[in-house]
């Protein structure tokens, strides 16, 4: 075996290792990191929907005021995003 012929196969199979390392790193499971943290910027959590009119929103849940504010998003050629009302979290989630 010529000194070429080593090379392509030593390299062919650090190509395969790499791949087979890609592969098992990308099917690993991950963990959800979803959870309320210390700062500024974790204090907000933001889902998009679409409505029930077939309109796309988005919710913001403002965590520190225990707000959640609702914006539609532009349709068509409207490039406003278009606010639809607040609801104070606290309020609605207390016992009667």
């Amino acid at each position: 075996m010529s000194v070429k012929n080593v090379l392509l196969i030593v390299l062919v199979l650090a190509n395969m290792l790499l791949v087979t390392g890609l592969v098992l790193q990308m099917t690993a499971p991950q963990t959800a990191m979803a959870q309320r943290g210390p700062g500024g910027a974790v204090n907000y959590a933001v889902v998009a929907a679409r409505m029930e009119r077939g309109e796309d929103a988005v919710w913001i849940l403002d965590l520190g005021n225990r707000k959640l504010y609702s914006y539609r998003l532009p349709q068509g050629n409207d490039r406003v995003m278009k606010f639809i009302g607040v609801r104070d979290v606290g309020t609605d989630l207390r016992n009667k």
